[in-house]
């Protein structure tokens, strides 16, 4: 089989099982982008940030009044 032979529509499709690989990877470029720094590479600012997300999801919990919540990167690197 040669590549001339493949039908281009076929390189269109980026789904799998409904998910779409290419626009995910699209979309989490700039969050690998602004994780990729020396501080997430160190352990002390890792564990603080396990710390910080069992915090978050326990405040996610209270729903005490309406409010959006925002993870900070760090939270969101441990999700």
């Amino acid at each position: 089989l040669k590549i001339k032979d493949i039908p281009d529509d076929s390189f269109m499709d980026t789904k799998l099982g409904g998910f779409d690989v290419l626009e995910s990877c699209s979309r989490q470029s700039t969050f690998l982008w602004q994780v990729s720094g020396p501080r997430f590479c160190n352990m002390a600012f890792l564990e603080q940030g396990v710390e910080n997300y069992a915090k978050f999801v326990k405040l996610m919990g209270q729903h005490s009044k309406p409010q959006y919540l925002v993870p900070t990167y760090q939270i969101d690197l441990m999700w």
